[in-house]
């Protein structure tokens, strides 16, 4: 399944689960390393997903997408990740993909949701 597929059949599930997380905005660093950390741990055999520029109305999610000035880069998030402290030095690994939902976007020009997809499947931090 594409991710882009992967990812609007999570936000339309209405629900969040161990293995994805959705975001408003990015969280400051303190906060996206707790999220990290938590995604990494979860008890799930494949990606896991932080999912940015969602946000949760009368338990419903939908796109909000994500303003450009609150992006980070893939090196910013690993320059975050390589300067924290891990058990082991068990660092999680993570990739930054930017995806356009434009059936979904209702009317957000220019925004997209980011996510963060965690491949660690059996290293724990």
């Amino acid at each position: 399944m594409l991710l882009k597929n992967k990812i609007k059949n999570l936000i339309d599930s209405n629900k969040e689960e161990a293995y994805y997380d959705f975001k408003r905005e990015l969280p400051k660093n303190k906060e996206l390393l707790k999220d990290i950390i938590s995604l990494a741990n979860c008890q799930y055999e494949g990606d896991r997903y932080l999912i940015l520029g969602v946000e949760e109305i009368n338990d419903e999610f939908s796109v909000c997408g994500l303003k450009n000035s609150k992006r980070k880069t893939q090196a910013e998030l690993q320059d975050l990740l390589d300067n924290a402290h891990f058990a082991g030095d068990n660092i999680p690994e993570i990739k930054l993909e930017t995806i356009e939902l434009e059936d979904l976007k209702k009317n957000m020009m220019n925004q997209r949701p980011s996510l963060m997809s965690s491949g660690i499947s059996s290293r724990m931090v």
